[in-house]
């Protein structure tokens, strides 16, 4: 898990939210049972990644980037989303998002 982090954000676009390189690692590790759609906005699950006040808060945080990403991946593909790392995410994909 972490050498996933290490390769994530090696390869990392510099304007890449925190919540779609936290989801990545989680969807490349295949650590998270994921059921239902995604289910708190992009600007909470930012902020509870940076400044979770509470364990329970920052695992929920990561199960939510999982489903961000992961619903990304059902959407336009694991190849394309890989390609966002080091690309970055186009506006047009981000205004589509919760």
């Amino acid at each position: 898990h972490e050498f996933l982090h290490f390769l994530v954000e090696q390869n990392a676009h510099p304007h890449l939210p925190i919540w779609f390189r936290e989801g990545l690692v989680e969807v490349l590790a295949g650590e998270t049972t994921l059921t239902g759609h995604p289910t708190m906005d992009l600007v909470a699950l930012e902020a509870a990644l940076r400044h979770s006040n509470s364990e329970v808060e920052t695992r929920h945080a990561h199960v939510e980037a999982d489903r961000q990403v992961s619903s990304l991946i059902a959407k336009y593909s694991r190849h394309q989303v890989l390609d966002w790392l080091k690309v970055g995410l186009p506006v047009t994909v981000l205004a589509t998002l919760r």
